[in-house]
């Protein structure tokens, strides 16, 4: 059986028609009907998304509409923290919360509300396997997620016994009262689960970060004894080879790391806002298909979502949303200007 695909929106009961939209006034056109803030999908298991009644948890992404999600432990970001409140996800401890030398243990009961752990991206291939969460005076009254292991970009894993988690790009955990989240804006929100262990996660896979969903399976295994075939493996929303174009010496390298499939060669799409010197065009998707049939995942087992964050927007996209810019524009400014979205998983 072949990887499943279908869009976001498939699971939207009114999704939204994205004509009504330009690259300018996303965010204003947005607020201005009725769209949801974020979009969730369920996994699939043999091809089939599994039940509601299910216990397994559901990946989300915030869209357009709902603002930037940005995050860094020492910004706040009113929007993102008024998104989450409303979910009932706590991010900051409570007046009587341990000290920074105890973790935040035992969580609530489920009833209570979720715990959001954030990661400040490095664009790396670092996990986290999370226990729980501490107050941690160097993040800025947030929670972050206590670590109990901890693999690195070169696929070593170690242990990180209450380890707060600042930086890194990927969040799995067996305890369901947390919210791994990640943030995303072209690059791949890749969420797992495995209904045998109940290890869940969310990763963000850029061109730098691809192979990170190995190194996840690998401390889901040393961390929780999961294997790669019982997971279920979610490719969210990413920036697709429509519009993403690269030069020769990354496309060799992609080839030869992942597969030849993931490279086409030729420019890119009408109207895409790639570079118009690129040779060419990178499938994020393909690449990570690769790797996960590679490690032992049952392709049946995975959806790949079709929709692509530079063509749609509904989405949030570095490359479309700073592609007006000039060139000498600080990449600081430039990551100023796109709405980041949140993925995240439970």
């Amino acid at each position: 059986m072949c990887v499943t695909t279908r869009s976001v929106f498939d699971f939207v009961s009114a999704p939204l028609d994205s004509s009504l939209l330009d690259s300018e006034s996303a965010g204003s056109a947005l607020r201005c009907v009725s769209v949801p803030s974020y979009v969730s999908v369920p996994f699939f298991r043999n091809g089939n998304p599994l039940p509601v009644s299910s216990p397994a948890p559901q990946c989300h992404l915030t869209l357009a509409a709902a603002g930037s999600m940005r995050f860094r432990w020492n910004e706040t970001n009113a929007v993102r923290d008024a998104f989450f409140r409303n979910l009932r996800v706590i991010s900051e401890p409570p007046v009587s919360a341990p000290p920074a030398s105890e973790l935040s243990v035992p969580m609530p009961p489920v009833s209570a509300p979720s715990a959001a752990v954030p990661i400040e991206l490095i664009h790396s291939r670092t996990v986290y396997a999370l226990d729980g969460v501490r107050s941690d005076a160097r993040c800025s009254g947030k929670y972050a997620g206590a670590a109990s292991a901890v693999i690195t970009n070169d696929g070593t894993v170690r242990s990180a016994i209450c380890d707060s988690v600042r930086s890194g790009d990927g969040l799995i955990s067996r305890n369901r009262q947390l919210l791994p989240i990640i943030t995303v804006a072209d690059c791949m929100p890749v969420y797992l689960y495995d209904p045998q262990t109940g290890c869940f996660g969310v990763l963000h896979s850029g061109w730098k970060g691809t192979g990170i969903a190995a190194n996840a399976l690998r401390l889901a295994a040393a961390a929780y004894g999961a294997r790669a075939e019982d997971f279920l493996v979610v490719l969210g929303p990413h920036i697709h080879d429509c519009c993403y174009t690269v030069n020769a010496e990354r496309a060799a390298y992609f080839a030869a790391e992942y597969t030849p499939e993931c490279i086409e060669p030729g420019t890119a799409a009408a109207g895409s806002t790639a570079p118009d010197n690129a040779e060419y065009r990178l499938s994020l998707a393909q690449a990570n298909i690769a790797l996960l049939l590679r490690t032992g995942v049952n392709p049946a087992n995975i959806l790949h979502c079709t929709d692509c964050t530079c063509c749609d927007a509904r989405f949030g996209s570095f490359r479309r949303q700073s592609a007006g810019l000039p060139a000498e524009t600080p990449l600081e400014e430039r990551v100023r200007r796109f709405t980041a979205m949140a993925a995240f998983i439970g």
